[in-house]
This record gives C-alpha cells, structure tokens and sequence, in this order.
C-alpha cells in the first residue's frame, strides 16, 4: 500500500515541476518557442 502512495506523487510531482515553469510544453503551437527553453531549462536543472 505504501508503496503505491509513495511511486504516485512522486510520478506526479515530477510531472506537476516540469509543466509548471514550461506550460508552452502543453501548447504544440510553441514548438519553436520551445526548443530554446528546453535547452536554458535543462542547463538550469543540470
């Protein structure tokens, strides 16, 4: 049971970071714009 509780959130937590400081990830749209913040955003997490 534990450890359900425990994969869910951490699934969701490091789904929930990653579309919150890029919501242009959800947008197809903002490909272009994209591509450039992903590349700053993994520097930053590295």
């Amino acid at each position: 049971m534990m450890r359900g509780h425990t994969s869910r959130p951490r699934q969701t937590g490091a789904l929930f970071q990653e579309t919150r400081p890029r919501p242009h990830q959800l947008f197809p749209r903002d490909k272009d714009d994209r591509e450039p913040v992903d590349e700053r955003d993994e520097d930053e997490s590295d």
